[in-house]
């Protein structure tokens, strides 16, 4: 399964090819371990990373805590005030926020036991189109909605966690959105093959550079742009997980300043 077929053409990074995450850096060879010095140097790294990581959860847990006790309590107030209150808006932007923080603590689980994700997958026919339109409703804000446009004319019949790849689905969407321009579009693309089919989440962001393709799927690793921004951290990290556990794959085509696109490709039937 080739990247280029899924229709955008052959893209690639700075006009390099993409490194592929999957290559092995550290090796044994000729009877002698080559340390490859980027693995050194992430061995060092990681300690400091994992703090970070863990204060910035803190912080993106603490955001729509504090959104929604205020939400709420504008709520309550204007209830027992007996005042005139077009509650819909003020419970989508609840909601919204309760399935962000659902998508954090799923993903903090599954990030300590990839293993345990591919015990526990229950496979299930599921038609991938209507899962796209399910998770467009359900994960997008209301105010979102009109810079989604989903392109998926045909059913697709896949054998998968219907809720996983709903996750891996939305992680995409969400991280599409948060970077790119309030004014630009992102596309959800639906494409067959003859025996597997893809799902590519196209932005309008800022790209990501030659090095940041060869990490932005590792744990606790954030590109420049990532940092600062809400989020887990571990987003990407998982969904390659769990596309991996249905036998599937994730990877990333960018052109540095002229948006990404993540996609997953997953085998029919």
């Amino acid at each position: 399964m080739r990247s280029q077929d899924l229709g955008v053409g052959h893209r690639t990074i700075d006009d390099q090819p993409l490194e592929s995450s999957h290559e092995p850096r550290t090796r044994f060879a000729h009877g002698t371990l080559e340390l490859d010095p980027r693995d050194i140097q992430e061995a060092r790294e990681e300690p400091g990373l994992r703090v970070e990581h863990v204060v910035q959860i803190a912080h993106d847990l603490k955001s729509p805590l504090h959104t929604m006790a205020l939400e709420t309590s504008i709520l309550q107030h204007r209830i027992a005030a007996h005042e005139p209150i077009d509650a819909g808006p003020v419970l989508d932007r609840i909601m919204h926020n309760i399935e962000y923080l659902d998508r954090m603590v799923q993903d903090l689980l599954d990030g300590c036991s990839p293993e345990q994700t591919r015990k526990t997958l229950a496979l299930a026919p599921t038609d991938l189109r209507t899962l796209l339109e399910t998770v467009v409703e359900r994960s997008v804000a209301t105010r979102d909605r009109a810079r989604v446009f989903l392109k998926a004319d045909r059913s697709a019949i896949v054998m998968v966690d219907d809720l996983r790849i709903q996750r891996v689905v939305a992680n995409l969407l969400s991280n599409a959105l948060k970077y790119s321009p309030i004014a630009g579009g992102v596309v959800v693309r639906l494409d067959l093959y003859e025996d597997y089919c893809g799902v590519s989440v196209i932005d309008a962001g800022p790209g990501v550079t030659t090095a940041e393709a060869s990490y932005i799927f590792d744990k606790y690793r954030r590109t420049r742009s990532a940092r600062g921004r809400e989020g887990s951290g571990l987003g990407l990290y998982v969904s390659r997980q769990i596309i991996e556990a249905h036998g599937g794959r994730l990877d990333v085509e960018c052109v540095r300043g002229a948006g990404s696109r993540f996609f997953f490709e997953l085998p029919l039937g």
